[in-house]
């Protein structure tokens, strides 16, 4: 199986690039992630590339059962000279963002509150595993016919000590209740949200 990875004209999305591919009638999406400069990789040498994290972390929520989209394939490029770049494949999956489902969704619909609740659950689980995704943005949550999915994982880390986990699942909860503060259609969700992390602080 060759890999080509995507051109300069694939979507840039926060120091990352990121496109659509079809091989033998599956669907998967490829994501670059971008150099940062030579200061940020010479202080960088050596760690773990962020696609290796998001291979990583994938497998991760996968065994415990927290759905994310299979992870198929893991290039690193380390050249002798010059910025290294990794790439992190992974299957599509069919959904639309939390943020366009719950806006174009009605609070009343039992489809829509069952799908919140799911979501409320995988996160509740991410918090049983002491898990802290690190960037709670609504479109880092995709919902669909299968259920719930988490995306982006390159920042997503399982804590080993409960003081530590305690603070970025703080900074997690105030990221992905700030997701409804956008617009006037999340405002009944808005409130539900609040009502379901009110007694949640890591612990």
């Amino acid at each position: 199986l060759s890999l080509t990875p995507p051109p300069p004209s694939s979507t840039p999305r926060q120091g990352r690039r990121q496109r659509q591919m079809c091989i033998r009638d599956r669907q998967y999406v490829m994501k670059r992630y971008n150099p940062k400069g030579l200061v940020y990789e010479l202080a960088h040498k050596g760690k773990m590339s962020r696609a290796r994290k998001s291979w990583i972390n994938a497998h991760l929520l996968r065994f415990i059962g927290i759905p994310t989209p299979e992870p198929i394939a893991l290039i690193e490029k380390y050249p002798a000279l010059g910025e290294r770049c990794s790439y992190f494949i992974s299957s599509q999956v069919q959904g639309q963002s939390s943020w366009d489902f719950f806006c174009s969704n009605d609070f009343s619909d039992d489809k829509s509150r069952h799908a919140a609740d799911e979501l409320v659950g995988t996160l509740k689980r991410l918090r049983e595993h002491r898990i802290s995704h690190g960037d709670m943005k609504g479109s880092n949550f995709l919902i669909g016919e299968a259920g719930v999915w988490i995306l982006d994982l390159d920042a997503l880390l399982q804590h080993k000590q409960t003081r530590t986990f305690k603070a970025s699942w703080k900074r997690d909860k105030k990221r992905f209740l700030k997701n409804w503060d956008k617009k006037v259609c999340y405002e009944p969700w808005k409130h539900y949200f609040h009502q379901q992390f009110l007694d949640t602080d890591g612990g």
